[in-house]
C-alpha cells in the first residue's frame, strides 16, 4: 500500500467502501486527483483493527486512517439501520451499510450506499 501513502501503517483494516453507485452519485469531487482519491479512501478505513457489524458500537465514534472521526448510528426498534456517518454527510443522505461482514485476507469490508464525507 505504499502507493497510497505513509498513513498506511499496518497489515489489518476495517473498510466501509461505497458502492459503485455510491461513487456515481457523489457530486463535485474530482476521483482523478490521486491525493483526493487516498483521502477518501482513508476517510473509510480504520487502521489495524478488524471490526464486525456485530461489534460496531451504536453513537460510537471511530478513528479513520486519515486521523478524522466517523460515527456509527443505528435507527429503528432492533437497529436494523446502520450507517458510518462523517461531518459533511446530512441527516438525510446518511452513509448506510448495506452489506455487512465481507472477509478479506487483511480485514473486513461494510458495504454503504453513500460516501463518508468529511466536515
Amino acid at each position: 500500500m505504499d502507493s497510497l501513502g505513509d498513513s498506511w501503517k499496518n497489515d489489518i483494516f476495517t473498510v466501509f467502501a461505497p458502492n459503485d453507485k455510491a461513487f456515481e452519485n457523489l457530486k463535485d469531487v474530482d476521483l482523478s486527483d490521486a491525493s483526493t482519491l487516498e483521502g477518501i479512501l482513508q476517510y473509510h478505513t480504520i487502521d489495524d483493527e478488524i471490526i464486525y457489524a456485530e461489534d460496531l458500537g451504536c453513537n460510537k465514534a471511530y478513528t479513520m486512517a486519515n486521523d478524522q472521526i466517523t460515527t456509527h448510528q443505528c435507527t429503528g426498534s432492533t437497529n436494523q439501520n446502520l450507517f458510518q456517518v462523517g461531518g459533511g454527510n446530512a441527516d438525510k443522505a446518511k452513509p448506510k451499510i448495506v452489506d455487512e461482514d465481507y472477509g478479506a485476507c487483511n480485514g473486513i469490508i461494510h458495504t454503504l450506499n453513500k460516501v463518508i464525507l468529511p466536515p
